[in-house]
């Protein structure tokens, strides 16, 4: 069985990303041995987005790409990445990879511009973006609206990351019985953390948050929250690629002090677990938070914020609170600081449920649906 998974941009690190990589894995493990990441086959940055944007056999968007980064800093490091990436890039066999495979899954994370070569009944991998929430980019928005009606005449099997993507795209029109949910996975394999909830704990808890400086992160907001309530908080997230980051960034900075650190995306997360009491995620919109059940699975309770996906991933009072207000943050810490053993270690069980093992049997279990509805 020959699969491929499809994405025109991936960066090392990112959640789609690790997912295209990981199916991959398991494909070759399980007899898909021509198995190819479409990805790979273009060139693969660390940092930037020089593949094909447009379509994986139109060398000119390329070139349209650079122009739009060599804004952004020294045009001589871009010109040496844009020459390196022309050497890395295969379209021919791209699309014999695409057009040979039995089955073809598509990571669909922004305003997907290899639509075209979708064919029916193909996988449809949806990472919690959805579009609504995009208004204020248009551009983004439009592109998103239109290519959805076009996905859903497809009779795709459509995979998500949670209850509430998949509630979302029902409303825009999806076919309920071919959705399936698949959470994201950790690679941990820890011992729950009884050092922590057995130590002293401080009289004011230790907030942990990650995420870019993007708006529905609402970063400067909790900065602002935390320092009013004289609670500590630790943030970090990438603030370089975009005006709108550096913005955030800068406007959460206002409220930095000796108990709230608001840093640039420059370490691990790892390496803040240790010094945290819980972790908290203000977004106001997440198809799935990723440092959230990395943060549990560290023995970390939790604080997520009422209808995103985040509400899948805890039973409110037991691995940590749901809030709808983020004035509510500082309370509903305190309350988990009164009882922190039970909660904390709550959050490490749950974590068992989001780890690679269990994702991959779920995803096989797709493949193997996926297999037999197209040789009926």
């Amino acid at each position: 069985m020959r699969v491929v998974q499809l994405n025109s941009v991936a960066l090392r690190g990112d959640a789609i990303s690790s997912v295209i990589r990981t199916n991959n894995k398991i494909d070759r493990q399980h007899g898909g041995a021509d198995s190819k990441t479409v990805v790979e086959l273009f060139s693969e940055m660390s940092e930037v987005l020089t593949m094909a944007y447009k379509d994986y056999y139109d060398r000119q968007s390329i070139r349209t790409r650079l122009a739009i980064f060599m804004r952004l800093g020294n045009k001589t490091h871009w010109l040496k990445l844009y020459f390196k990436s022309l050497k890395q890039y295969k379209p021919q066999a791209g699309r014999k990879a695409i057009e040979n495979a039995d089955i073809r899954i598509w990571h669909y994370g922004g305003p997907y511009q290899l639509i075209h070569q979708f064919h029916d009944g193909d996988v449809l991998f949806y990472h919690g973006i959805t579009y609504p929430y995009l208004v204020g980019i248009p551009e983004v928005s439009y592109k998103g609206y239109t290519a959805l009606p076009t996905l859903r005449s497809l009779s795709p099997t459509v995979v998500v990351t949670s209850e509430f993507t998949k509630s979302d795209l029902i409303k825009q029109g999806f076919d309920p019985g071919a959705i399936r949910v698949l959470p994201l996975f950790h690679i941990y394999n820890l011992k729950y953390a009884n050092t922590r909830s057995d130590r002293v704990r401080v009289k004011k808890p230790q907030l942990l948050a990650y995420g870019r400086y993007a708006k529905n992160k609402a970063v400067p907001e909790l900065a602002k929250i935390c320092n009013e309530a004289g609670i500590g908080l630790t943030h970090f997230g990438e603030n370089k690629m975009m005006k709108e980051f550096r913005k955030e960034y800068m406007s959460a900075r206002k409220y930095a002090n000796d108990n709230i650190r608001i840093l640039p995306k420059q370490v691990a997360i790892e390496n803040f677990f240790e010094d945290s009491d819980i972790y908290v995620c203000n977004s106001y919109h997440e198809g799935f938070n990723m440092p959230t059940i990395e943060s549990m699975a560290h023995s970390l309770p939790v604080l997520v914020r009422r209808d995103t996906a985040m509400g899948d991933l805890i039973t409110e009072g037991r691995e940590g609170y749901l809030f709808d207000n983020a004035d509510e943050i500082p309370n509903l810490a305190y309350k988990i600081m009164k009882n922190y053993k039970s909660f904390s270690l709550n959050a490490w069980k749950r974590s068992h449920d989001y780890n690679l093992d269990n994702y991959k049997i779920k995803y096989l279990k797709i493949l193997k649906e996926t297999s037999a509805k197209r040789s009926r």
